[in-house]
């Protein structure tokens, strides 16, 4: 995956060479510092050529207190049945298939691991690099905690030198969000995970195998440790999501996802047939993210944080209808996306101008501040929204404003356009609340709502809106109940 520049001595392999399978494990050299070679001192572009019917199972051996980094290289014709030439197992005999690696990465820990060659009659050429790490002598972890009734996951980096510990209530809960970056997969393979309180415990793998398995890894008890390897890799933007296995026990299927291309993250797909489907996301800056579409059967739920109903921001109903409800923005740094249904996909994007999609009469939304429905007030709760009707377009905008928490000097200004001005234009402070649970509607081609806080510590606010066909000017009516969509408080 990552072409390197050798200074060692290039040997060309025209035809395939006489290799005697080692009889005994590669051990670490006296001098740890430098690689070793298999076979000794090859080109990284092409590796040498082994003999049909060649099959050997060369193991590496990770004495304890140390790690080994392997460098894979495989190049070879693949086969229509896609019969497998290399394996690698790691020290828990979890399989990796490789068909093709250009100085792949791959991490062993105490009790090593070893790479399975069977050519057959394939054109395979193949070799590999390791240099072996000794270990820190103190277990000196960074510590943390979640708890049943924590508002928020406990999101980390996947990077530092220094290992996590983290304790749950309960038990751990862990999901990973992959890097932004293809060639960043690899070193994912040098996150390791220890079912216990240090590395002395038991090992689970690492969190390239978590990722894949589209599931969540729990502790068996109350403690998971979560280290890097040396040489500590850069891993990208891949965040570690620690929660309470109480909440989120119900989860059958439970991915992390991150969005590589800002304006189309992709599709995520949810499979809910055995169970609860789920995925969370983790914005690492103060941009939005967007649903622009959905589709399935059942209901999706969308948790500001983890899955935990006090960060319950929306449900919705997947039908024929549900089309009118997007796109929609959701803020905050965590977010969790629940399936209660047999399937559904999940389109996402991080364009801001994604949100003036779909302004048809009809079309349902909200709007929220960034950290509503966290549990945890925030001074950083300012927003700016708007949204536009299509060229020479009108709506009756009806909306609603169901919660405001005006602290302080804390304003919520909500304005509606018409023809460059103002058809709508309040603002709302401490002193002249708006009438919550009231409707209010405007006829016009724009609507904005503005929450400034003024470093003020709060809940935010929440505001949803309608848009409809009509006409007439500024009104205002009071409602004994608003079921403008179906949105799950």
């Amino acid at each position: 995956m990552i072409l390197a520049t050798f200074l060692f001595l290039t040997v060309a392999y025209t035809s395939a060479q006489g290799f005697n399978c080692p009889a005994v494990p590669f051990n670490p050299p006296d001098n740890i510092t430098v690689w070793s070679w298999y076979p000794n001192d090859f080109s990284d572009s092409q590796p040498p050529l082994f003999p049909n019917n060649y099959n050997c199972n060369y193991k590496i051996n990770v004495p304890q207190g140390f790690s080994v980094v392997v460098r894979l290289f495989v190049n070879l014709t693949i086969p229509q049945d896609r019969a497998v030439a290399v394996q690698v197992f790691d020290q828990n005999q979890n399989r990796e298939v490789v068909y093709s690696a250009n100085d792949e990465h791959f991490f062993f820990i105490a009790g090593g691991g070893s790479i399975q060659l069977n050519t057959r009659d394939q054109i395979v050429h193949f070799g590999i690099a390791m240099r072996w790490y000794k270990d820190e002598n103190a277990f000196t972890p960074q510590i943390g905690n979640v708890s049943v009734s924590a508002p928020q996951p406990l999101v980390w980096w996947a990077f530092g030198d220094n290992p996590y510990q983290i304790k749950a209530e309960t038990r751990v809960s862990l999901v990973v969000t992959p890097p932004e970056n293809d060639f960043e997969f690899q070193y994912l393979r040098g996150v390791v995970i220890y079912d216990g309180p240090d590395w002395n415990s038991k090992c689970l793998g690492n969190i390239l195998q978590v990722f894949n398995s589209n599931k969540q890894l729990v502790s068996s008890g109350q403690y998971l440790t979560v280290r890097l390897l040396k040489p500590y890799y850069q891993t990208g933007r891949t965040m570690l999501i620690f929660q309470d296995y109480q909440n989120t026990k119900d989860i059958v299927q439970y991915q992390g996802f991150a969005c590589v291309n800002r304006m189309n993250c992709g599709t995520v797909k949810m499979d809910g047939s055995q169970g609860l489907a789920a995925f969370s996301t983790v914005n690492n800056d103060v941009t939005a993210e967007y649903v622009t579409e959905v589709s399935g059967s059942g209901f999706l739920e969308v948790y500001i944080g983890g899955h935990n109903i006090a960060n319950l921001i929306a449900t919705y109903t997947l039908d024929n209808a549900s089309s009118i409800y997007f796109p929609q923005e959701f803020l905050g740094y965590v977010r969790t996306y629940v399936l209660k249904g047999s399937s559904a996909s999940v389109n996402l994007t991080r364009n801001s101008e994604d949100l003036q999609r779909n302004q048809v009469v009809g079309r349902k939304g909200f709007f929220a501040s960034r950290y509503y429905k966290s549990g945890q007030p925030s001074r950083d709760q300012g927003i700016y929204d708007y949204i536009r009707a299509p060229t020479n377009q009108k709506f009756l905008y009806y909306f609603s404003i169901e919660e405001a928490d005006f602290v302080g000097n804390t304003t919520l200004n909500v304005q509606v356009y018409n023809n460059g001005k103002n058809a709508f234009d309040q603002t709302f402070n401490a002193t002249n609340k708006p009438s919550f649970n009231t409707a209010y509607q405007a006829l016009g081609d724009g609507f904005s709502a503005t929450f400034k806080t003024y470093g003020n510590v709060g809940n935010g606010f929440f505001l949803n809106y309608e848009l409809r066909s009509g006409s007439g000017g500024f009104q205002l009516f009071t409602v004994m109940l608003i079921t403008l969509f179906t949105l799950g408080r």
